[in-house]
This record gives structure tokens, C-alpha cells and sequence, in this order.
């Protein structure tokens, strides 16, 4: 490495950074309570993205029951057991029943006109999805894939 003499004021020599890559590699500074907000922001976002991940991985592995009602007639749907102990499903929105799956036993959806009809077979950790489906309210029941 060849020696370089130092510039001095009176040398004349204007100083210039290496290359040009140094000068747009350096840090831009930014005030400290923009940085900080913006950490908050960053984290909270990781947070939520983790929380939607946990979530999604426990509707998955505890199983759900659905129905999904194309005839718009279910009123009610529950997952009945042999000894007559039942779990209802929640209305999610029309036309669509959600549980996780307490019991075992099968599905039975109550509709208009005091129709009753079963299909399946559901424990906990399972998954089921029926559709009701037809040219009047609750045809028949049909195991969605």
C-alpha cells in the first residue's frame, strides 16, 4: 500500500469520498419518534400476522362441523349424539353453521316446516362440511368436498 500524504487546507485538493457507493450507503437519519412509531407499527403487524397463523392452525386442528345451506331453509343445525345430548352450530351468516365439534354423533338440521334431517359422523379433531342443496328448502343433504 503506497504511502499517501495527508491533505492539508492550503494543499488546494478538494476531499471526495472513495466511490460513489459510499456516499449512498450511508444511514439516513430520521427523527427518533417517527423511528419508534414506526417499530410499533412493524411489530404490531408481526403480531397480528402471528396471532392470524396461531388461529388458523387451531380452527384446523380442533376440526370444524359446517353446514352450508344453498336452499336457505335451515333454521337450525346441531350435531346430535346417541344418547340425545346435543351441541348446536353458531349462524355464522345466512346460509352458513359453525361449531367445533364437542360430541361425537352425527349432523342434524332442523328447517322450515319442522323437517329433520341427519347426515355424517363427526368427533373432535374432525373435519365435516354439508351442503344443503335442492330446488326447495332442505332437498337433501350432501357431504362437500
Amino acid at each position: 500500500m503506497a504511502f499517501r500524504p495527508a491533505l492539508t487546507a492550503d494543499s488546494g485538493a478538494r476531499r471526495e469520498p472513495a466511490t460513489r457507493i459510499a456516499q449512498a450507503s450511508r444511514p439516513v437519519h430520521i427523527p427518533a419518534m417517527l423511528s419508534a412509531f414506526s417499530m410499533r407499527v412493524v411489530a404490531a403487524q408481526w403480531l397480528g400476522l402471528a396471532l392470524l397463523v396461531l388461529a388458523a392452525a387451531y380452527i384446523s386442528l380442533a376440526g370444524a362441523a359446517i353446514v352450508e345451506d344453498e336452499t336457505n331453509g335451515v333454521e337450525t343445525a346441531f350435531i346430535v349424539d346417541s344418547v340425545g345430548g346435543r351441541q348446536p352450530l353458531q349462524r355464522v351468516w345466512t346460509g352458513y353453521f359453525y361449531a367445533i365439534p364437542k360430541l361425537e354423533g352425527t349432523i342434524q338440521v332442523r328447517c322450515r316446516g319442522g323437517v329433520r334431517k341427519e347426515w355424517g359422523y363427526i368427533t373432535g379433531y374432525s373435519n365435516l362440511k354439508l351442503r344443503v342443496v335442492g330446488d326447495r328448502p332442505c332437498a337433501r343433504l350432501v357431504e362437500a368436498h
